[in-house]
């Protein structure tokens, strides 16, 4: 979590070092309620339960597979930005969104709590109502069963026909 924080603003400082006449004419990438304050929490309290609902469902829902879930994953991040963009900033991340506004300051500085407060609770709607659509516990994934037939030949045929075991996590 920390380090998400810390590689946000590495890396804004890094593009003002090579870029030191484009960084400061972008706001240094920092995300800014285009909308007003309101209606930008609200974006990215809607973007962030849709976020984490598909992650909820595809790490924890025997339904989903596998091999999906990134394609699932990478689809709302790819539409929440396009359709978050021009009122939000389509963060969805606070350290996406910290980073920056340490460096651009005024404003950005100023308005970043929009991208603390609304990715928090659209992850606490997102729990709650999973919950309620998941239902029982019966299609919960237990994550050290063995994935089905045809995911163990992708993952042999990926590691080159060799069976790979893991060690059972420890338990307390």
């Amino acid at each position: 979590w920390l380090a998400q924080f810390v590689g946000a603003t590495v890396a804004i400082g890094l593009v003002l070092l090579i870029l030191p006449e484009k960084a400061p004419a972008v706001h240094f990438g920092a995300t800014t309620p285009k909308a007003g304050l309101f209606p930008a929490l609200i974006v990215e309290i809607v973007l962030t339960f849709f976020l984490m609902l598909v992650n909820m469902a595809s790490a924890t829902d025997k339904r989903f597979k596998r091999a999906d879930s990134g394609l699932a994953v990478g689809f709302v991040i790819l539409v929440s930005g396009l359709m978050g963009n021009s009122l939000s900033g389509g963060s969805m991340n606070p350290a996406r969104s910290l980073g920056p506004a340490l460096f651009a300051g005024g404003s950005a500085l100023a308005d970043v709590w929009i991208y603390f407060v609304g990715p928090f609770l659209g992850a606490l709607l997102a729990v709650g109502v999973y919950q309620v659509i998941r239902g029982s516990n019966d299609h919960t994934k237990d994550v050290l069963e063995e994935p089905p037939d045809e995911e163990k030949a992708t993952l042999e045929k990926k590691q080159g026909g060799e069976r790979k075991e893991v060690a059972p996590a420890a338990t307390d």
